[in-house]
Formats: structure tokens, sequence, C-alpha cells
């Protein structure tokens, strides 16, 4: 019997969104990580402005990764309706 191939080209499709999502979350991740410490030498060593604008840019990726992890959630859970394991 002829099986259509649709169901799988979609799976992978699904699978390279969430691939795709988890791994500019773990970009977003890094970048804040590396600016939380820039931040915390820069202000340790009195440098305050470049501190200030570090920290700022740490909370703008960090909001990034917070809405990346809520979206891959969202992915899980609508894979997990589509595959029936929900």
């Amino acid at each position: 019997m002829f099986k259509p191939r649709i169901h799988n080209s979609t799976k992978q499709l699904r699978l390279q969104k969430k691939v795709s999502k988890s791994k500019a979350m773990n970009s977003n991740a890094v970048a804040a990580g590396s600016l939380v410490n820039l931040a915390t030498i820069l202000y340790l060593n009195s440098i305050r402005g470049p501190a200030m604008i570090s920290y700022f840019f740490c909370v703008i990726f960090g909001f990034q990764v917070l809405f990346g992890l809520l979206k891959v959630k969202k992915l899980d859970q609508k894979e997990k309706l589509i595959t029936g394991t929900a």
C-alpha cells in the first residue's frame, strides 16, 4: 500500500523548527552569561557606565532566553498533541 510521505516531512520540519529555536536560545544564554561577567568586572573596577550598559544588554538577552524557553515548551506541547502522547 502507498504511504504518503507528508507526515514524515512535516515531522522533520517541526523538529527543525524546534532545533533552530533551541540553538538561538543557547546562543542568547551564552551572550547573557558573558555580558554578566563583563559587567561585573567593569563594575568592580569602578567603570560604571559601560558596566550598566552591559547589564542592560544582559537583561535583553535574558528575556530572549526566557521567551525562547516558552516557545520551545509550546512546540513540545504541540508535538505531543500531534503524536498523541499528551
